[in-house]
């Protein structure tokens, strides 16, 4: 399955880091629907909405450089989508300009801990005045040292302006690093989450439901890091198909793009569907699974 987040034209610009984008079973069902949404192209910025174009050089596939990340210390990712990833950098290497594995864009910790306190600023905004109340009584006895998932997510929640001001300017920073980075790659090719589909579990908090990776316990709320790597600076991603877990479940990644080089994302999923993985429809194993799914 293909899902694109969009820059500019589809953000939801009344709500920061909030994105919307289309899902399709194939990267040219993609970019029908992209076609069909952007046009004409236009981006939101201080002034309203403005015409704008697409970043194409339309460089074939043997020109393209590419970075692949396929693990980070911040959020873990299973050994399953760790081995595709490697399996794909080392296909690369015969078939792109460059690839390499070491490269990052930007800090990890500094990533995570910009995006979770700006997307749960972008959250908090939406909370009751008693619900308010009670997450800033929390977020101001934490020690500013604190740096966890529940710590981010309180003191987000309630930033002053100031703050928010401030972890915006951390942002740009953030933003900058990446427009540098592109300046020696095309695109990258990272995980989108930390783990195949998980059982379903609404017990606690979000991040208190613990999963497993690779035999330890991991916070759920783990694979919002990789979700914010993109997100937080506004680059498009277009996750893609890699593989299935031992148990059958489907993993897969995501391609990250300069701004507004959409085009060159979805054209390299398309390449990536002929030469190494297309979406496969889930096997019906039992009758019992083919009436749930029928309901």
């Amino acid at each position: 399955m293909h899902g694109h987040a969009l820059p500019g034209s589809a953000c939801m610009d009344a709500v920061d880091i909030g994105v919307a984008g289309p899902m399709a079973r194939s990267a040219a069902d993609l970019q029908l629907a992209m076609d069909v949404l952007t046009s004409p192209l236009r981006s939101f910025g201080s002034h309203g909405w403005r015409q704008t174009r697409w970043r194409d050089a339309e460089q074939p596939v043997d020109r393209l450089r590419i970075a692949v990340i396929s693990d980070d210390r911040v959020a873990r990712v299973e050994n399953a989508i760790v081995d595709k990833l490697r399996q794909l950098a080392s296909l690369l290497r015969s078939k792109v300009a460059h690839v390499s594995e070491d490269r990052r864009p930007v800090d990890s910790e500094e990533s995570r801990c910009v995006y979770l306190h700006l997307v749960r600023a972008a959250t908090g905004a939406f909370l009751h005045d008693a619900d308010y109340e009670s997450v800033r009584r929390v977020a101001s006895a934490l020690d500013s040292q604190d740096m966890s998932y529940r710590a981010c997510h309180y003191r987000g929640s309630t930033l002053t302006h100031r703050d928010w001001f401030a972890f915006d300017q951390r942002r740009i920073g953030l933003r900058m690093q990446w427009e540098s980075f592109f300046d020696d790659f095309d695109l990258v090719i990272c995980p989108v989450a930390t783990t195949a589909a998980f059982p379903h579990n609404q017990k606690g908090e979000r991040r208190e439901r613990m999963i497993d990776v690779n035999g330890q316990p991991q916070e759920s709320t783990d694979s919002l890091f990789w979700a914010g790597y993109p997100g937080v600076v506004g680059l498009p991603a277009t996750a893609i198909p890699l593989g299935r877990d031992s148990q059958g479940l489907p993993f897969g990644a995501q391609i990250i793009a300069p701004a507004f080089s959409d085009p060159v994302a979805l054209r390299f999923a398309g390449w990536l569907e002929r030469e190494w993985y297309a979406f496969r429809a889930p096997e019906l194993n039992t009758r019992a699974e083919s009436r749930a799914l029928a309901a």
